[in-house]
């Protein structure tokens, strides 16, 4: 061979060369534009959901679609049930509250029948007990009907916290599909 050839030789080398270096580097460039798309759509996601962001959310590989949809769903649960646990603190403290003045109320009639007692008890004196027993017989049931008839009005104004009824539509009306957990 001579030096000629040698230096053909040598070009097309280097020609070759060169061609499979810029197909790697066109390559890279590729892989490089897809990382930034993909680094953009993150950042937008950690803004709110990619799926709001159509234009974004076709640069996704399929893989990261469907994790992010996940996750859009599993935010509105969980926003949801912050929801429902706010409601039921509320619930809660409500029902401390009323436990608390039905408390006081019972604490005041029975400070009542112990002074009707006393003054009945002065009144009548020892040598007449039975109109003091009668007296408080008529006093203590009226009073206690009276009791009955609140409890009874109060509780059929509230269901109770762990009720059926409430699970149920709780489950049917709160999860979507596949995370109804309850039925």
């Amino acid at each position: 061979m001579t030096k000629f050839e040698d230096f053909l030789m040598q070009q097309s080398d280097e020609k070759q060369k060169r061609s499979e270096l810029e197909e790697e580097v066109e390559k890279l460039q590729a892989e490089l534009d897809g990382e930034l798309t993909l680094n953009k759509v993150l950042q937008c996601a950690l803004g709110g959901p990619v799926i709001s962001h159509p234009l974004l959310s076709s640069f996704l590989p399929p893989q990261v679609h469907a994790l992010l949809s996940e996750l859009a769903m599993v935010e509105e649960e969980i926003v949801w049930l912050e929801r429902k646990v706010e409601e039921l603190k509320m619930r809660l403290y409500h029902e401390k509250k009323q436990t608390k003045e039905w408390q006081m109320q019972k604490s005041q009639t029975e400070k009542q029948q112990r002074r009707l007692r006393r003054a009945n008890h002065l009144l009548c004196g020892p040598e007449n007990p039975s109109i003091l027993n009668k007296d408080l017989q008529v006093r203590t049931r009226s009073q206690n009907y009276d009791e009955f008839r609140k409890r009874r009005t109060r509780s059929s104004r509230r269901a109770s916290v762990g009720s059926e009824i409430e699970i149920l539509s709780m489950s049917s009306t709160g999860f979507p599909g596949k995370f109804d957990l309850l039925t």
